[in-house]
């Protein structure tokens, strides 16, 4: 696996800020795991034909200004975005201080769930519908592309993004469905582990996914979110800690060694072993060279893998 790192000083060409563009907006709830998920479509002002979609999944603060300009700028493309919240039908508003309010691997179910709704949207080519996630959501995009999450539904994700993912989680065994991952992790992030992404995308590697990471220089958690140079705020912290698998569903932390989870579910370990991995403090900050760099390349993936048209 092969670890990409981009200079900065030369894409400038892009200047992050909120597009103007006026994009048509649908909104549905679609039931998933019990939850009545709300969701925004925003479409291209014209379509022609069936159009490809990236589902974009929000972080620990939940959706906000940054999935709709996300949002935007992909109907500028020609293709739609599919903006799901998962924390408002749980009576959430943000994990910031709780990260188990609300699980990855619950948003993950949300999200397949959405995907299998989408995909029977007459505007949209289902074998064309990709996945971006942001922090938390990243980690989502991290995870669904693995086999035993798509038993959901027929339809599939065709691209993953996970935009600077929680990657504390090593699987015995990774199996994937072979679609592409790309992973994007800025060199000065403290709010999660850039090497830990590395490790564990030299894992999925291993395993025999298709995916990659870029590094992209002295960018902070959160680069594209417009806004102070950096910020620092009480948060939990999981950057220190890796859960690993050590059989069949059987899982320890590696920095204390406790058992989080055993093979009928039960945690004994976890209060402890968070206890000793966790901190409190979570910081970030705007990056508009790194937010540059990564739309143009979120952009090539999304146009080499999807292929919209040029008409839409």
């Amino acid at each position: 696996m092969s670890v990409k790192s981009f200079g900065l000083s030369l894409v400038l060409l892009l200047v992050w800020s909120s597009p103007s563009l006026a994009a048509i907006k649908e909104k549905v709830v679609v039931a998933a795991n019990g939850q009545k998920i709300p969701v925004v479509y925003v479409f291209p002002d014209k379509v022609y034909g069936k159009i490809p979609a990236m589902l974009v999944m929000h972080g620990s603060g939940g959706p906000a200004k940054r999935e709709y300009d996300y949002a935007e700028r992909f109907a500028k493309m020609g293709v739609a975005a599919i903006v799901i919240d998962s924390f408002s039908p749980r009576g959430i508003k943000d994990v910031i201080t709780n990260q188990e309010a609300v699980r990855s691997s619950e948003m993950a179910l949300d999200a397949i769930a959405v995907l299998q709704e989408a995909a029977k949207h007459p505007k949209l080519d289902s074998s064309r519908i990709g996945i971006i996630g942001f922090s938390k959501g990243g980690a989502v995009a991290m995870r669904t592309p693995l086999d035993f999450v798509n038993k959901a539904g027929n339809a599939q994700f065709a691209l993953h993004i996970a935009m600077y993912p929680n990657c504390d989680s090593f699987r015995l065994k990774v199996t994937t469905t072979g679609k592409p991952i790309k992973v994007l992790v800025g060199e000065k992030d403290a709010y999660v582990s850039p090497q830990a992404c590395i490790d564990l995308a030299a894992q999925y590697k291993k395993d025999g996914a298709n995916i990659d990471v870029t590094m992209l220089p002295s960018a902070e958690h959160g680069w594209d979110v417009v806004g102070s140079r950096h910020w620092a705020r009480s948060g939990q912290n999981y950057s220190k800690c890796r859960f690993v698998e050590i059989s069949p569903r059987v899982w320890v932390e590696r920095k204390s060694g406790l058992k989080v989870e055993d093979e009928k579910g039960v945690t004994p370990g976890r209060k402890k072993a968070l206890a000793q991995c966790l901190t409190h403090v979570v910081s970030g900050g705007y990056n508009p060279e790194a937010a540059a760099t990564s739309f143009s390349l979120i952009a090539d993936y999304i146009k080499n893998v999807l292929k919209p048209d040029d008409k839409s």
